[in-house]
């Protein structure tokens, strides 16, 4: 199976995960759940993004992601995962927001494309395509912004 055929099906198995999650969420913690979204995209939403983010230089990875998934949104998982839409991610990135470059223990060049509610990002490694999570506390590597 190739990488996009993969995300593809990552991404049916996490939108139904999602539904089974909000099915039984109040029944476990008496309050509703927010709305939890895995959408797959369609083939003109794919390129659109991947035509945004490539001319943007995003990792190679993270493109074969947008080519079959759009933005996540998990509110209610953890303190909650999002991943942003293609144009949030150039957004960011282009406002300073969300750092480009890891140096320290690691150094790395990164694209940001998400949240973990708790002041956390996961970045997308340009070099081997592996996802860092960014915490707030110590760290191997500093996050840097350069553009």
């Amino acid at each position: 199976m190739d990488d996009t055929a993969c995300v593809h099906q990552w991404g049916e198995e996490m939108a139904r995960l999602a539904k089974e999650f909000s099915a039984g969420f109040e029944a476990a913690r008496g309050y509703s759940p927010g709305e939890h979204e895995v959408p797959l995209a369609s083939a003109e939403e794919g390129e659109a993004a991947v035509a945004l983010l490539g001319h943007a230089g995003a990792a190679e990875a993270l493109l074969e992601y947008y080519t079959q998934l759009g933005p996540v949104v998990l509110p209610d998982l953890g303190n909650g995962v999002w991943i942003d839409d293609a144009s949030s991610v150039i957004t960011q990135k282009e406002a300073g927001n969300y750092p480009n470059r890891l140096t320290g223990a690691v150094h790395d060049t990164v694209t940001v494309f998400g949240t973990d509610g708790g002041g956390g990002m996961y970045a997308i490694s340009h070099t081997t395509g592996g996802v860092y999570h960014l915490t707030l506390g110590p760290s191997p590597a500093t996050a840097t912004t350069s553009i």
